[in-house]
């Protein structure tokens, strides 16, 4: 899980203001059916999960998703203890701006019952030009099965389709899966603040690994 520099405060419980128009533009204007969003995306494990664009529908199950993380993963997440965090951060992402924002979940297939295992997101990053900041959380029980490795890759080939230079994020350097993840799709530190690395990795050289996509 990466989280944000300045915690819970950072993870924009306020939407930010001022977007650039040229990157609200990028955002907003890419065509086509994503290529790594799939039904069918086959885990290390043999396991096969859905990965799609989340919905304002989907608030209900991110804050059962949220409400089943544990604590230590919280922190991870935000770096802080945030007060009612399953709600707020549900709210918050289940009505991001679509203008500056992307959101993916992963699911059961189809025709199992449904609930969201985790969940990764991009906003834009206004402090450099072309770039947008991710974050990722996948619920407790099923970390290990690759689902955030897939999210991750899901994303990043997201953000490249719509013409971004850059994704970066904020990981604790305690966060040592996170960070082997990071590592293996690119990231790169390129500045220590503290407790926490800001990572970034150039999606114009970056070879994405390939997700386990079979037909749906």
């Amino acid at each position: 899980m990466s989280g944000d520099r300045f915690g819970a405060e950072r993870f924009r419980l306020v939407r930010r203001s001022g977007a650039d128009g040229m990157m609200r533009h990028l955002f907003a204007g890419a065509t086509g059916a994503p290529y790594m969003i799939s039904d069918n995306v086959t885990l290390p494990q043999g396991e096969h999960r859905k990965i799609r664009l989340l919905e304002a529908a989907d608030e209900a199950a991110l804050r059962e998703m949220f409400a089943r993380c544990s604590a230590d993963d919280m922190h991870l997440r935000c770096f802080a203890t945030m007060k009612d965090f399953p709600a707020k951060m549900a709210a918050r992402l289940a009505h991001m701006d679509p203008a500056e924002e992307i959101g993916l979940v992963a699911t059961p297939l189809a025709g199992e019952p449904q609930q969201i295992l985790g969940v990764a997101h991009v906003i834009l990053d206004h402090e450099e030009e072309g770039a947008a900041e991710f974050d990722v959380m996948v619920r407790s029980d099923q970390k290990g099965h690759g689902i955030g490795y897939a999210l991750m890759t899901a994303l990043l080939d997201e953000a490249r389709r719509r013409d971004f230079k850059a994704v970066v994020g904020y990981i604790l350097r305690e966060n040592h899966a996170m960070l082997q993840m990071a590592g293996e799709l690119g990231f790169v530190a390129v500045r220590f603040e503290g407790a926490v690395n800001f990572m970034r990795v150039d999606l114009a050289t970056v070879e994405l690994p390939p997700l386990g996509v079979t037909a749906a």
